[in-house]
């Protein structure tokens, strides 16, 4: 089989993270209402931000968010690692605007797409993590950290935490990685992510609509993290449609704003919702965030809202044991080929 050039293969991945993007007519956006109070409700706080260099890509700045009111300092931080070219924050920007509104850092870190190594995009979004987390100073609670990632960012993920909770030691307190949808994992060996902090919180996503990412890498990633069974979850949301207005629970879910993102039920409360719990158990202590974030016996887990006739959405679906329920050719990416890909950018990691 001839093997891709470097260019192909970023093409690819580019064209992958928003080709995939979620149809919905713009009405149905309101389909399903919000979330008023709770987890997945938007917070108290007023947002800002700032921009920092990051010393190892000049071209793109790290982006800071945080709470207007510095008195509510120090905030425990989220590192986010976006999908494949999506180097502008505003892909994801009501999600980040809404984790900050619920008492967060989010640092936003770009990584270049083109003619890159690996190895460098991982080190580009490491240095903007670390510069973000420096500007912040004091305001931060760097014992108290989580990590984010979607796609190629969900793939960066595990290596990225490694190096931040076992090198240096944030997150001591509290820590949770939140992967969604991911590509290969690269740069870190499974054996490593056992030495993860045993109150590491995990929680793994994927789509049944997706056609990008293999949903098996998912499961390799989260079979390999050995964090207790109590304290890691791994999610499926579906697609549903009532009176002609479908939700599409695709490769681009997590994505809010941008080409084609848009925010609908499958964010409040298939996303949002979540990984709020998540944060609040990890981050905060709050036990009653627990079942809702890990427990899939608990029916309020796995609720998706309501139609405008009161239907249900389809409610998500989750396991502590998951497996493929997906041929590998249903995907671009599969994770049989993932050394034919990686060797795509004819480099070694």
């Amino acid at each position: 089989m001839r093997r891709p050039c470097a260019r192909g293969l970023t093409f690819l991945l580019i064209v992958s993270v928003f080709a995939g993007a979620r149809v919905s007519e713009a009405r149905c956006s309101d389909g399903v209402s919000p979330i008023s109070t709770g987890f997945g409700a938007t917070g108290p706080h007023a947002v800002t931000q700032f921009e920092v260099e990051n010393p190892a890509w000049g071209r793109k700045p790290a982006i800071v968010h945080h709470p207007k009111d510095p008195n509510s300092a120090p905030w425990p931080v989220v590192f986010f690692a976006h999908g494949f070219g999506a180097t502008s924050p505003l892909h994801y920007q009501q999600w980040v605007d809404h984790l900050v509104s619920r008492g967060f850092a989010v640092v936003y870190a770009p990584y270049p797409a083109v003619a890159t190594a690996h190895e460098r995009r991982y080190q580009v979004l490491w240095n903007g993590f670390e510069a973000g987390l420096h500007a912040l100073g004091a305001r931060a609670d760097s014992t108290r950290v989580g990590f984010i990632g979607h796609s190629y960012g969900g793939g960066a993920t595990p290596s990225l935490a490694h190096r931040a909770l076992v090198e240096r030691g944030w997150g001591s307190v509290g820590a949770f990685l939140v992967v969604l949808a991911p590509w290969y994992v690269l740069g870190i060996e499974p054996q490593l992510l056992r030495e993860l902090p045993g109150h590491t919180r995990l929680l793994v996503q994927v789509y049944d609509r997706e056609r990008i990412n293999d949903h098996q890498i998912a499961i390799d990633l989260y079979d390999a993290m050995k964090v207790p069974s109590s304290q890691k979850v791994f999610v499926t949301l579906h697609s549903d449609e009532s009176g002609g207005c479908k939700l599409r629970a695709g490769h681009t879910t997590p994505a809010t704003g941008g080409i084609r993102g848009h925010v609908d039920a499958l964010d409040h409360h298939g996303v949002f919702r979540l990984v709020d719990a998540v944060a609040a158990d990890s981050l905060r202590g709050d036990e009653r965030a627990r079942d809702l974030a890990f427990d899939p016996e608990n029916p309020l887990h796995a609720e998706m809202g309501l139609w405008p006739d009161g239907s249900p959405v389809r409610p998500l679906t989750s396991t502590r044991a998951p497996i493929a329920e997906r041929p590998p050719n249903s995907f671009r990416f599969r994770a049989s080929k993932k050394e034919f890909w990686i060797r795509a950018d004819e480099l070694e990691f």
